[in-house]
């Protein structure tokens, strides 16, 4: 069962890595994030020359049932919100952890 899985995280990884080498042929200039695991998408393609966001999921050939195949309730989510503003502004803030992680730490924004 665990090499089972082991495999599957692989094949993950595998075509995640495929993914990224794709969309950086596609999307020369552009940066090309992966994403964590919670959120609803693998990778998030930014083309400033193109104006475009790219959000792109990673799944297995074998999900082809059409269900599969449409976007997931949180992807739609996430696609309704960008495309409903013209423009967005980017904030970037910078938090930082003081001590060792557990009760005595303490975290702050930094300029």
């Amino acid at each position: 069962m665990q090499t089972a899985e082991a495999e599957k995280r692989l094949r993950s990884i595998c075509g995640v890595w495929n993914a990224f080498e794709l969309l950086k042929k596609e999307y020369p200039g552009a940066t090309i994030l992966l994403m964590d695991p919670s959120a609803s998408f693998d990778i998030l393609v930014i083309d400033p020359a193109k104006d475009t966001l790219v959000a792109v999921e990673v799944k297995a050939p074998r999900a082809s049932s059409r269900a599969a195949r449409r976007l997931t309730k949180s992807q739609r989510e996430l696609k309704r919100m960008i495309e409903s503003k013209g423009s967005w502004k980017l904030i970037h803030r910078r938090c930082v952890i003081y001590g060792e992680p557990g009760k005595d730490a303490r975290t702050k924004f930094v300029e």
